[in-house]
């Protein structure tokens, strides 16, 4: 999932480019909240099983409305201050 912040908007998009953001509000309502003008964000959205163990495997069986918690990975491809 690819999260697009641009001047107080934000959107999420698959990998294919298909916007999500109506699936995931509140999720698109934290990005907007974020202190920052511009940010591209690029990660994977993932449920946790009832260990508490993160995994990608459930999300479309939980999709839309049965998915209470998410946790956006981020993936650092720059780690240079």
């Amino acid at each position: 999932m690819h999260a697009r912040i641009d001047g107080g908007k934000a959107k999420l998009l698959t990998r294919t480019g298909l916007d999500w953001s109506h699936r995931y509000r509140r999720r698109v309502e934290a990005l907007r909240s974020l202190p920052v003008k511009a940010a591209d964000i690029d990660g994977e959205l993932c449920a946790l099983n009832a260990t508490g163990r993160a995994g990608l495997y459930s999300l479309s069986a939980l999709m839309p409305k049965r998915l209470q918690l998410v946790i956006v990975i981020d993936h650092d491809r720059d780690s240079s201050p």
